[in-house]
């Protein structure tokens, strides 16, 4: 576990989309979060990385001189991203912020409009994007649509990150996620020639329409961000909130789907996504799935507990350097809950241990990449967890 912390201000309108980005955040041990809003989207006390102010106690937070700042600011649809490498101009913006969310007040200074992308143009970014979908739907013989998000990483770069699409002749009344194969496509897509300087850390949507007649899709930049969108990336694993996390950061990222979107679907009993995957039994982790900082990860434990109830098998599987018995009795956690206990090696793959009718469990990238790529189950970040139907969970 990092020992360093740098600081992210979630600051909001308490819209759909800024509750979905701060629950998207809650379990990251990226940053220390802190959210500043009119009310609170949820109890945070649970969250050690995370914490909550009105928008009035904002301007007085103090925050490391010598450390970068990231910022994620919504409003109104808009999600607009900043990093302060120097924080002597911090509290300006956040004043700004506060007001423009008192006075509900669209985003109008330069720097929170949407980047200056052509899109439209042959050779494009979003010519390329659409160019990319025409090849997997033209076969259709429908008109359609697509939510398309990317991200224009530190250094400028295209990086897609996800979408969605639907017929608009009715026959479908709810956008699906593009199939892995059409994910794969726009992912190698020739984006590297391209680059934005003056845009860097931004992140946009496309709207890409075609009415089946045979012409050029139309291509558009969407002024606010589709938050169900957003919601249902996260369900396969593209966590839109903690790339944004991860670039600030300076880390390169490729998106992946860790749940097939054949197993996604939007329940509207529930206005929520549900899995539809079948399993018998569950691989937990231990650090930072159950446990973190020495403490109970209570959500985690709470969905064990839920899954044990139910009569899901349960394996922990772990690189835990402390007794795990001792560990698992600091935080509660009986052991009998698991039908077996594995400690794995430094140098072992936890997918050697994986079987079938699964999922798996763990807060780590690399450890679910494995899992994922060597066992085809699927795999979820703790978060994820909101998405089981066995779990029920408030949303």
């Amino acid at each position: 576990m990092r020992q360093q912390y740098p600081p992210c201000i979630l600051i909001g309108d308490v819209t759909r989309q800024f509750v979905n980005i701060c629950r998207s955040l809650r379990f990251s041990t990226h940053c220390t979060f802190l959210i500043a809003s009119e009310r609170a989207p949820f109890d945070t006390s649970g969250h050690v990385h995370m914490s909550w102010c009105c928008l009035d106690s904002l301007t007085d937070a103090t925050f490391p001189a010598d450390e970068p700042v990231l910022v994620i600011f919504c409003l109104g649809g808009e999600v607009v991203i900043e990093h302060f490498d120097d924080p002597v101009n911090l509290g300006g913006y956040l004043s700004e912020c506060v007001w423009d969310l008192k006075n509900r007040q669209p985003l109008q200074t330069a720097s929170r409009k949407n980047p200056a992308v052509p899109v439209d143009q042959s050779g494009s970014l979003g010519a390329i994007v659409a160019r990319c979908i025409s090849t997997h739907l033209a076969g259709s013989g429908e008109a359609w649509r697509a939510d398309v998000v990317l991200m224009l990483d530190y250094e400028g770069v295209p990086r897609f990150l996800g979408g969605m699409w639907a017929g608009i002749d009715g026959s479908r009344t709810s956008l699906n996620l593009f199939s892995p194969e059409l994910h794969s496509d726009i992912q190698s897509a020739e984006f590297g020639a391209l680059r934005f300087v003056g845009s860097e850390n931004s992140i946009f949507s496309l709207s890409i329409t075609d009415d089946g007649s045979g012409g050029k899709p139309d291509v558009s930049l969407l002024a606010c961000h589709n938050s169900d969108s957003w919601t249902m990336l996260r369900a396969v694993g593209i966590n839109i909130p903690l790339i944004i996390v991860q670039n600030f950061l300076r880390r390169k990222v490729v998106t992946h789907y860790f749940v097939s979107p054949r197993d996604v679907t939007w329940c509207r009993q529930d206005d929520f996504p549900r899995y539809g995957f079948d399993f018998d039994h569950a691989y937990f982790d231990l650090d930072e799935t159950l446990t973190w900082l020495g403490g109970p990860l209570v959500d985690g434990i709470s969905a064990l507990r839920k899954l044990y109830s139910a009569g899901v098998s349960l394996t922990l599987i772990t690189r835990h350097t402390k007794p795990i018995a001792d560990t698992l009795a600091s935080i509660g956690v009986d052991p009998t809950y698991f039908r077996k206990i594995i400690p794995v090696k430094k140098t072992q793959l936890k997918s050697s241990y994986i079987g079938k009718r699964s999922i798996f469990i763990d807060n780590e990238f690399a450890e679910r990449h494995d899992v994922r790529k060597n066992c085809e189950i699927p795999v979820l970040d703790v978060d994820q967890l909101d998405f089981l139907p066995q779990l029920s969970a408030s949303v």
